[in-house]
Parts: structure tokens; C-alpha cells; sequence
């Protein structure tokens, strides 16, 4: 689901949305230039729509005006109320960076995030 950059795409989309679940799907990469080792990883965070009222899809939308958000919506602020519930190993990945697979990409990498000596 793209970014709707619009009122009117960002209303059909969320309209499309309400009741469904949608999955999202987010790259990562990091690469060692020192060593050549690359690692990647593609880390999904599942979100569940509620059977919101048109009413209060039109409010979300004049409140937060998620133009810039893939599935219409800025789960960070009011999006987040259009939710039933939400699946993934990191919430960071619904947001764009999953946190929790960086941290691990970086310590094999001999980096501890947790280590000030490292």
C-alpha cells in the first residue's frame, strides 16, 4: 500500500482498510565496508484494523493528515486508534526501521549498542 499523498487516496485507502488487516513488509540491509559481510533481513509487523465509523476516519485524518504514510495512517501519533491490535516482533519496523534487527546486525559486527567501549 503506497502513500497516498492526498486527501481523497488517503480516505479510499483507509476506507479499503477498515475491519481488514494489513501486513507491512520492511527492508533492512547493513553493510561492513571494512569486511564486505552484508546482511538482510525483510521484517513484517501485521496491523489490525477496527470497523471505525466514517465519522471517525474523516476526524483521523483531518487530525493527523497521514498524506505521507504508507496505509494512511502515523501509527506514532492518532493512527493508532484505528487499531484492534498489532503483531510483530518490533514496533520499529511499523514506523520504518526495525530497531531490534539493526541492533543484532550491529553486534555481529562486533558493535554493542549497550557498550560504550565498543
Amino acid at each position: 500500500m503506497d502513500k497516498p499523498g492526498d486527501y481523497a487516496t488517503c480516505v479510499e485507502q483507509l476506507q479499503f482498510l477498515r475491519g481488514k488487516s494489513l501486513t507491512l513488509y520492511t527492508g533492512i540491509c547493513l553493510y561492513n565496508t571494512d569486511t564486505g559481510d552484508l546482511q538482510s533481513a525483510c521484517e513484517t509487523y501485521t496491523v489490525h484494523f477496527k470497523k471505525y465509523s466514517d465519522a471517525e476516519m474523516l476526524n483521523y485524518v483531518a487530525l493527523d493528515q497521514p498524506y505521507d504514510c504508507a496505509g494512511s495512517f502515523k501509527a506514532e501519533c492518532l493512527g493508532i486508534a484505528l487499531f484492534t491490535h498489532l503483531h510483530g516482533d518490533d514496533p520499529n519496523t511499523l514506523i520504518g526501521l526495525p530497531l531490534i534487527r539493526l541492533i543484532q546486525f550491529l553486534k555481529n559486527e562486533g558493535l554493542n549498542v549497550l557498550d560504550s567501549s565498543s
